[in-house]
């Protein structure tokens, strides 16, 4: 709550969407009785039973399924770095900071990918951040800008603006302050 971040953004308002979504299934069952048939074809049957009952999932229901897909796809596919560095997006806002670092690192120790590593380094720093871990978060951010992923992908700039304020937690005002402007700039 002390900050926040985009990680993505709904292309559109689930609840809005779920309407729509069952009143186009309505409309479609409508037409199809008052067809001649009178029957309604089984891939709507099965589409109107994925409604089940009028109510939208919970946030957290939401959440659940998302990681539970996270964790099926890395059992598929464990090479797959962005959905290890969602999954420990996930684990952190859920707070299990040790889950979140557990994905977090092994993106690091597999990957050479500059900007991929960026992002994991970002998330590292983040959590050691919130934990209170400010010596070593230093060390975080600054393996990022040294990285040159800052350069190649602009998002990563915000590392810019907690290594200043990973600074100030130590007190070190002035390397804060140029840490700033680095950001400014």
């Amino acid at each position: 709550p002390s900050f926040s971040r985009v990680v993505a953004r709904d292309p559109a308002s689930i609840a809005d969407m779920f309407q729509r979504g069952r009143n186009l299934l309505d409309e479609v069952e409508r037409v199809t009785a008052a067809s001649d048939s009178g029957a309604v074809g089984q891939e709507w049957l099965r589409a109107k039973l994925g409604f089940g009952d009028s109510s939208v999932r919970k946030p957290t229901e939401n959440l659940e399924k998302g990681n539970d897909l996270l964790r099926e796809v890395l059992i598929l596919a464990p090479e797959m770095d962005d959905a290890r560095i969602y999954l420990g997006h996930a684990h952190h806002v859920a707070g299990d900071r040790h889950a979140a670092r557990v994905q977090f690192r092994d993106v690091l120790t597999r990957t050479g990918d500059v900007n991929t590593r960026g992002f994991a380094l970002l998330n590292v720093g983040i959590v050691q951040l919130v934990s209170g871990e400010f010596a070593d978060d230093v060390l975080v951010f600054l393996e990022l800008v040294y990285s040159g992923a800052v350069g190649s992908c602009p998002h990563l700039g915000l590392a810019y603006f907690f290594l200043a304020l990973a600074c100030a937690m130590q007190e070190r005002f002035e390397d804060s302050a140029r840490w700033l402007v680095r950001l400014y700039e």
